[in-house]
């Protein structure tokens, strides 16, 4: 709908790099794919939002790692060309046919010959990249040798100027802050529903969150207790079993007994909300919910459990 703010800066490329690779390592090394980074200069300077910046990255790295095989390879390189800073990454995946790079940006873009949203999404993460990407005054593309070869996608932005009208492409620059008065969050968000899930998570990354998706119960379990994520939005109907005896097996664990949870759920008599907090669980949410009602939930859960 284009009405996510940006907040342009002179932030490091580097920087945004790191940050996205620290978003989605856990599925990286849950499919044991090896992230290999080259940097022709140490900073890169440009003028962009770091948070939505490293969303776009994040959103690339995912997508490579979705199409590639278990145990692959995934290379970013960072460099300068005239007066843009570049970034490529490259996948060893399954490729792309012309036809699916001709429409690889484009909105609930699903199915194709090879790669396009193949399987299930939205088919709304390429075409955020683009968005955003675009919004701080840089261009996005992709390339590929064609099926089964691998895929290249490439990020340019214009070069932060300097002072004195160099590009400062390797000088030092402050560091960033992010919106004041927003608290971002580490959330966890557990719903088979592919494509609920999927808009959650880009409506919550589009503001600066931290979004990891699981499907069931016991993935849910288990990356709860690795990734230790400020709040876990659950579902009450999962496939393995529901979500509130998921809340309880989370409050029973020493390292995950603390975690904030809030219910988002289709069953919303007094007696559903009832069940959830005799479970556990902080806030019950009946679908649909406002993204204000959301947040204001996730913080009361996150204040009751400080």
């Amino acid at each position: 709908r284009g009405v996510v703010c940006l907040s342009l800066e002179r932030i490091d490329l580097v920087d945004a790099i790191n940050l996205a690779i620290d978003n989605v390592r856990p599925r990286f090394d849950r499919q044991h794919i090896h992230v290999v980074k080259r940097l022709a200069r140490e900073h890169v300077h440009v003028d962009g939002d770091l948070v939505r910046l490293s969303q776009a990255i994040g959103n690339l790295l995912d997508n490579a790692c979705k199409f590639s095989p278990p145990g692959g390879r995934v290379e970013l390189t960072v460099d300068t060309v005239g007066d843009e800073a570049r970034l490529t990454i490259e996948d060893q995946g399954r490729g792309l046919d012309a036809i699916d790079i001709e429409g690889l940006f484009q909105k609930f873009v699903r199915g194709g010959s090879g790669r396009v949203g193949e399987g299930s999404g939205l088919g709304l993460g390429l075409f955020l990249v683009r968005q955003l990407v675009e919004a701080q005054g840089g261009t996005v593309e992709a390339s590929s040798p064609g099926k089964d070869q691998g895929a290249t996608f490439e990020i340019r932005m214009p070069l932060r100027m300097s002072d004195d009208g160099g590009h400062a492409a390797g000088s030092a620059g402050p560091a960033v802050t992010r919106s004041a008065g927003v608290t971002l969050r580490r959330i966890l968000v557990v719903d088979d529903d592919q494509d609920a899930a999927e808009s959650l998570a880009i409506l919550l990354e589009a503001h600066g969150h931290e979004v990891e998706r699981v499907e069931t119960a016991g993935a849910a379990l288990s990356r709860a207790a690795e990734s230790r994520p400020d709040v876990v939005l659950l579902d009450i109907g999962l496939p393995d079993i529901s979500g509130l005896e998921l809340a309880r097996l989370l409050r029973r664990d020493a390292d995950t007994a603390g975690l904030a949870l809030v219910a988002l759920s289709g069953f919303g008599r007094p007696s559903d909300i009832q069940a959830s907090r005799e479970a556990g669980i902080d806030e019950h949410l009946v679908k649909p919910v406002s993204f204000d009602r959301l947040m204001a939930s996730i913080d009361l859960a996150c204040a009751a459990r400080s």
